[in-house]
């Protein structure tokens, strides 16, 4: 970020985000199992490895939870790490990275002190992102962005009903009526027909849409374009292998899109996984830049079933050991010096694609 051309407006320009931010494994194998069998899953890793992929903008969904009304991200009806567990980690990525800025879009049901708890937790001054058309990049710089409903509100309150789109009033989102059961070539059609309705510049005198009624004014806003093949809510069609299926028309979709084009933040799931690179860089490369940006580069592609080897920072490798009786053997990890065959782990995907790309994890020192 810290290489953008900072008078650019913020509704100019062209930033990668990710669909459902909060749902990927946590490491709990109960919830882990519960969220895998009802297609919970959208992300292949943490916000921190999703930050490290490229992602600037959070689609957060948020729930109380227990008797202490613990705040959870959820997914549906199924939850993952509480707001807390994030929010560090965007925080931490933060410290290091304190060039850069997020857009943090936290969706809830109506709930004033919900609203109150979140805006608590976070401790960062939210910017009124109501109208974009004046705010420029250098407004960012340093900043999280807590997308906001009104000045008097923090976030926007009331989610959109559908649990494959967030809705927030700083942001012009088309809902796309029956998404889940679109194909990939009809929701690149809806994503065409929505941006071509996006009035970008400010007009506070829209209120009535092209067919004479009400409706709320959606210019100035930020476009959010979703490029995400939501399966129907199924244990059957994985939300991973959907994500395979589109990968053609999507980005055949987005490689088309040229600078100028009416585009915004575009939402992706799995935005770790090997193939998104490609989209990210393209997103990324659609922006106008002070100094030319530095990206890392990407090692070989890892795929399900490949051995891998890893290595610490002071060059020693990870091994595992075996001891005792057959009865009772133990295996153990320990460090060497030199790689042998102890030294290799086979990868396991979630879903246990044979071709799909493995994350990438932004450890350039890693011995794959």
């Amino acid at each position: 970020m810290s290489h953008l051309q900072g008078d650019i407006r913020v509704i100019d320009s062209y930033i990668p985000g990710s669909h459902d931010a909060s749902a990927y494994l946590i490491g709990n194998r109960g919830a882990d199992l519960r969220n895998e069998s009802v297609s919970a899953i959208t992300q292949c890793g943490s916000y921190t490895a999703q930050l490290n992929a490229g992602s600037r903008y959070f689609d957060m969904r948020c729930v109380p939870h227990g008797d202490d009304g613990t705040i959870y991200m959820k997914h549906a009806d199924y939850l993952f790490q509480s707001l807390k567990d994030v929010l560090k980690q965007i925080y931490k990525f933060h410290l290091s990275h304190p060039e850069e800025f997020f857009f943090l879009d936290f969706d809830f049901d109506t709930d004033l002190a919900l609203s109150n708890k979140i805006a608590d937790i976070g401790r960062t001054p939210a910017l009124n992102m109501m109208h974009l058309t004046n705010i420029t990049l250098h407004s960012f710089f340093n900043n999280i962005a807590l997308l906001k409903h009104a000045d008097s509100v923090a976030f926007h309150l009331g989610g959109s009903g559908r649990y494959w789109q967030t809705k927030n009033s700083a942001i012009y989102n088309d809902l796309y009526d029956n998404f889940d059961q679109k194909t990939p070539q009809q929701i690149i059609q809806s994503l065409d027909s929505m941006l071509a309705a996006w009035v970008k510049e400010y007009d506070p005198t829209v209120h009535y849409g092209p067919d004479g009624k009400p409706l709320e004014n959606n210019t100035g806003k930020l476009v959010a374009s979703q490029l995400v093949n939501t399966p129907k809510w199924s244990p059957i069609t994985n939300p991973g292998n959907r994500d395979l299926v589109a990968l053609d028309t999507f980005r055949n979709w987005l490689l088309s899109k040229t600078p100028g084009s009416n585009l915004g933040i575009v939402k992706l799931g799995f935005i770790e996984v090997g193939y998104k690179r490609e989209f990210i860089e393209h997103i990324i490369m659609m922006n106008k830049f002070s100094t030319p940006p530095i990206l890392p580069p990407l090692t070989e592609t890892i795929y399900y079933q490949d051995k891998i080897r890893f290595r610490t920072q002071d060059n020693r490798y990870v091994c595992q050991t075996w001891e005792g009786s057959d009865m009772k053997r133990q295996c153990r990890l320990t460090l060497v010096d030199t790689a042998a065959e102890a030294c290799n782990f086979i990868l396991r995907d979630y879903d246990f694609s044979l071709v799909k790309p493995l994350p990438y994890s932004g450890n350039l020192a890693a011995d794959t």
